[in-house]
């Protein structure tokens, strides 16, 4: 209880993760490497949720929204082990567990509404660095601001030694 007024309000309701149009074609991954993932939808809708990517870990997946139906949609999941030089470091206090780039081809900017990602954290992680499971972020950094801008997420499971959560995000 003495924590709980920091928990965010987020964490206290249940969620559904948002439902892909069954009628799209899944996504293929075209290339893998153990530093990169690129998959590829054949179409996406208009105005329908869309999946993109279904791993690698730390990221479950990865669906979208966009403004107007689109081909051959690339999204590479680059995993990036050290924090760029050029980067700013996190707010005080915060950990970074992972750091990746997200990046769509294909698509302008206008076009992607929404995305949601599903990712999972080692509890043990989370238990080694004292962090309260449900004080994650993410952080996406804004290259024309220069900084990062984070989004809270949402626990949604706990599934063999991996706390499972979620996040809306406006872009990559």
């Amino acid at each position: 209880f003495e924590n709980l007024p920091k928990v965010p309000a987020e964490q206290l309701t249940s969620e559904t993760p948002p439902e892909v149009d069954p009628d799209l074609p899944p996504p293929e991954a075209i290339q893998v490497t153990p530093t990169l993932t690129i998959y590829q939808a054949p179409e996406t809708g208009e105005l329908v949720w869309v999946d993109l990517v279904g791993t690698p870990l730390p990221i479950e997946d990865i669906r979208a929204k966009f403004a107007t139906t689109l081909t051959n949609v690339r999204l590479a999941l680059a995993d990036v082990p050290l924090k760029p030089a050029e980067v700013p470091d996190l707010a005080e206090g915060q950990i970074a567990h992972s750091y990746f780039r997200i990046t769509l081809e294909n698509v302008a900017p206008e076009d992607l509404l929404v995305a949601h990602v599903t990712l999972s954290i080692e509890e043990s992680w989370l238990e080694e660095n004292n962090i309260h499971e449900w004080s994650i972020l993410i952080n996406r950094f804004d290259e024309e601001q220069g900084t990062w801008v984070p989004f809270t997420t949402k626990r949604i499971k706990k599934d063999e030694g991996r706390i499972f959560y979620t996040v809306s995000l406006p872009g990559f």
